[in-house]
Formats: C-alpha cells, sequence, structure tokens
C-alpha cells in the first residue's frame, strides 16, 4: 500500500480481486472502502488499529458488500456452511427477525469487523477480542448505515458474479482449478486474513533453517511450501481445506461440486518409479506402499524418472479422477542394495484398538482421564500403571519442566496435556483451581498446542470447563455462555489445522 495511508487506491482495492484490470465498478467500491476508511478513523475504538489495519479493514468490509451485492457466493458459502454446522448463520450475535441471508445485515458487519480486529490486533497482542465490545458495535452501526444507505443503488461486479457462478470455467483438470484456488487462499478478502499468519510462520521458518541460502532459493522454498499449505492445511474462519470453500461456494447442484468433494492431496511424500506409459507414471509410496498413477500432462521431461531406479520427493493432488503432480521436485537414485518396500496391497491391514489404551483404562479403572500434579507422580503412573520400561524413550524428561498434567485416552491412543489440569473442574482433579480457569482456561481453544483437540473436544462436551469464558462487560455468567455456545467455532478459527488433526 502506498505511503499515504489516509487514501485507498486502486492497486489497493485489485489486490483483492482475481484480475488486473480495472472493472466498470472497481471505482465505487474503492470509494465505498474510502467512506469506510473515514467512519473508522473518525471513531472512538478501544483498539490500537494502525493505518494498515485500517486500510486493510476497509478494503474487506468494502468487498464483503461487493460479494453481497453482486451475489458472488462467498460470504453466503461462509453462512450457509456456518448454518450446516451449527444451526445459525453467524457466531456471537443473536440475529434479529430482519436477518437476510442475501443482503448485508449489521450482524455481518459486526462479526467481520470483530474478525479482522482479531486477527490483526487481537493475534498480535496474544489477546482474545470481545465481539460485543461495545465501541467495535458502535463502529459496526455506523458502517452499517452507510452500506444500507448504498444497498439500493450499488452496481453489481459482473466479472465477479461470473468468476464464483463457476459457469464459464474449465474446471475439468486441476490447473484450472488450482489457479483459482490459489487467487482465494491467498487473496481473497474472507480467507487470505486468516490465512497470513500460518503463511508467516512458514517464512521464518525457511529463514530460520535456511540462513545461507540466497534469497533466489529461500523465495523458491517459500513459494513451494505456502502453495502446498494452500492444499494441505484447513483455512478460513471455519477451518476448512481449499476444496470444501469451493464446494461451499458451488452449492449442492453444481456440475463441478463433485470434483470438489473428492479432491485429495498427498502433501511431499517418497515416491519409487515403479512403472511409465505414454501418458501416466505409476509410483508407490516409500511411507506407506500406496500406489498411484499420476499424469505426466505437467511434466516437461520425465526421462529422468527411471522405473526402479529413481525416488522422486514430490506432492501430488487427486482431481476429477486424476492423480497430478503438484510443486516442486527432488529426485534422486534408487540405491542398489536399498530395500523396495512392498505394496499396500501387500501388506495386511490390522485396525485395532491402541493397546495403550487397554492398559490404560484398566490402570484408570475405566476413567478416560488422569491428573497429575508432577512429572515424579507421572513416570510413576508409566512404571506401574502402563508397566512402560524406565527409559528415556517411554519416560519423557523433555516433561519434567512442566506439571499439573492430564492424560487423556481414547481407541485412538494416548494424549498428555501439561500445565492445564488447573482450568478442568473435576472431582478426581485435586489441582482444580477456579480462580486461575477463570482467568486462562479460554486459552484452550485459542492457543496452539496447548490442548490436544480430542482432549479439549472431551473436556467440554464433558462438561468439565465451566469456567471458561470471554470477558465481558455484561458479567461472567454471559462471558461464560457467549464461549460455550460458539466454543467450537472458536476452536476452528484459532486451533486451525490443529482443529482438523487425526
Amino acid at each position: 500500500m502506498k505511503a499515504n495511508t489516509s487514501t485507498i487506491y486502486m492497486q489497493d482495492w485489485l489486490a483483492l480481486h482475481p484480475y488486473n484490470r480495472m472493472a466498470e465498478t472497481d471505482q465505487y467500491y474503492i470509494d465505498i472502502a474510502n467512506d469506510i476508511l473515514k467512519i473508522i478513523n473518525q471513531s472512538a475504538t478501544s483498539f490500537s488499529l494502525n493505518s494498515d489495519i485500517k486500510q486493510a479493514i476497509s478494503c474487506h468490509l468494502a468487498a464483503y458488500f461487493e460479494d453481497v451485492i453482486s451475489q458472488e457466493g462467498l460470504w453466503r458459502a461462509f453462512i450457509t456452511k456456518h448454518k450446516e454446522i451449527y444451526g445459525k448463520y453467524l457466531p456471537f450475535y443473536p440475529l434479529s427477525s430482519d436477518y437476510y441471508e442475501d443482503e448485508i445485515n449489521l450482524e455481518d458487519v459486526a462479526f467481520l469487523l470483530w474478525l479482522n480486529i482479531q486477527l490483526y490486533v487481537g493475534n498480535d497482542k496474544e489477546e482474545f477480542i470481545n465481539p460485543e465490545e461495545p465501541s467495535l458495535i458502535k463502529l459496526a452501526k455506523e458502517i452499517y448505515n452507510l452500506l444500507d444507505g448504498e444497498f439500493e443503488t450499488a452496481p453489481e461486479n459482473t466479472f465477479m458474479t461470473d468468476f464464483f457462478s463457476f459457469e464459464n470455467k474449465d474446471y475439468h483438470k486441476f490447473p484450472a482449478f488450482a489457479n483459482d484456488a490459489e487467487w482465494l487462499f491467498f487473496q481473497s478478502y474472507l480467507l487470505a486474513p486468516c490465512n497470513e499468519e500460518p503463511i508467516n510462520t512458514i517464512i521464518d521458518q525457511v529463514h530460520k533453517h535456511y540462513p545461507k541460502a540466497s534469497d533466489k532459493d529461500r523465495n523458491a522454498i517459500v513459494h513451494d511450501a505456502v502453495n502446498r499449505l494452500m492444499f494441505s492445511d484447513p483455512c478460513g474462519p471455519l477451518a476448512l481445506q481449499i476444496n470444501e470453500w469451493f464446494s461451499a461456494i458451488a452449492g449442492s447442484n453444481h456440475p463441478y461440486k463433485d470434483y470438489f468433494d473428492h479432491f485429495e492431496f498427498i502433501d511431499r511424500e517418497e515416491f519409487y518409479i515403479i512403472e511409465k506409459s505414454n501418458s501416466h507414471i505409476k509410483i508407490r509410496s516409500l511411507a506407506n506402499g500406496r500406489e498411484i498413477d499420476v499424469t505426466k500432462e505437467a511434466i516437461a521431461d520425465s526421462s529422468v524418472l527411471i522405473p526402479w531406479k529413481t525416488v522422486i520427493t514430490v506432492s501430488c493432488a487427486y482431481y476429477n479422477n486424476e492423480w497430478w503432480f503438484f510443486g516442486k521436485f527432488s529426485i534422486r537414485k534408487l540405491n542398489d542394495d536399498e530395500d523396495i518396500r512392498p505394496a499396500a496391497s501387500d501388506v495386511k491391514e490390522i485396525k485395532a484398538v491402541d493397546p495403550v489404551y487397554t492398559i490404560f483404562t484398566e490402570a484408570s479403572q475405566g476413567e478416560p482421564l488422569m491428573y497429575f500434579s508432577s512429572y515424579d507422580d507421572l513416570k510413576e503412573f508409566f512404571i506401574n500403571g502402563l508397566k512402560w520400561e524406565d527409559n528415556d524413550d517411554n519416560m519423557m524428561p523433555d516433561l519434567k519442566a512442566f506439571q499439573n498434567f492430564i492424560l487423556y485416552a481414547n481407541p485412538k491412543g494416548m494424549l498428555i496435556a501439561p500445565d492445564i489440569a488447573e482450568y478442568v473442574k473435576d472431582e478426581r482433579n485435586p489441582m482444580y483451581n477456579e480462580e486461575k480457569a477463570i482467568e486462562g482456561a479460554l486459552d484452550l481453544f485459542t492457543v496452539q498446542e496447548q490442548c490436544p483437540v480430542d482432549l479439549l473436544k472431551y473436556l467440554e462436551n464433558s462438561g468439565r470447563l465451566p469456567d471458561a469464558q470471554i470477558k465481558s462487560e455484561l458479567g461472567q455468567e454471559h462471558g461464560k455462555k457467549l464461549l460455550h455456545e460458539n466454543w467450537d467455532f472458536i476452536a476452528r478459527l484459532f486451533l486451525e489445522s490443529y482443529y482438523r488433526e487425526e
């Protein structure tokens, strides 16, 4: 954005769109964005919004307005999917009787305003912004009044309408879908703000792990990693995979919906090259023996991929009954003495309850939860309860730095969560501390890796987190109600890929 951040310019607006040339309606919506910016600049909010954040919020709200006016479908996809999951169109806000899903609504504006402030301000400060905060609601009303006054005369952006209808799209092949998925993930007003933090994390990790690499090489690594992220991880405010967003936009009767629903992505695995034809390459996963036929269509030169002599590391995408290579290739020659791992069809698959679960429930007298105040107590249970051998591999000495442990077991295995037992109200938990739970239990829903999601769901659904709350001017009971009625949405938004972990 330009140094003069008191004005939104064409390039700022086009950054949110899948085209580079100005459409007929763009100037109108730029004017709307600047009018929103004026309202924000004149407002007395309790949030520290710098100029760039104010600009971003203004553009995103103007893009929402354009979406609704043009019936693009991204916003409709969000509220429809939210209702499918939770039985209501939006989190946090009771909807008025005149809420219409195909029109602009005060509740929509308030939610988007909260979402942006949370992502750009709250996350940076590691705090949860109350979606009912009075100055936020006041600002939302002022912005809504502006948009409401323009609603009847605002022009449709027919390019965006056509883009989201998919009617003129040739989505029969993966590259066309991937191209538009890239825009939705990286630039759209609803998904892109949610994805900035994981993208920045990747950039930081690449710089940390490749300090001596050239800028060109680091940029290539980042480009590959963030493009894989687009397909490998859930994204947006509902933690949906990118193909799930496309499916929600398309609706139930669209001919491309089946392509989106059956999309699959394998993120950067090693494969043997085992067979080649004129059109396909058969590969076998070193990790699990799975064999797939991948089209050669996107490969410039496959001559270096020699059956039974080459191993490649690459990502693969399944789309419209066809596998495609995706992203960066790494190729190595197969060692002469290297054992060839069998195909999955040659390996007997045994599905059974994790043996730790059986031993755990016997030791815990059938309880799925156990609580330990110290590492020494935890270690004693490992040795005497689970009958584990006393060695570093089993005893996890890194946990010595923690206390107040919860062990949770289900048929998939056992989870260990340190430093959270004080938040859990259970007659079997001597470490429960109501005061600390009131102050800190919200972190279980908002801080990644604080609490495994299977454990979080069990604790919430069994009523063991009664003190968790959003700080509210309407009192603790209202803050508790606001959290517990929207806890799963909050977990999706904040935990992102951790929410969808298997």
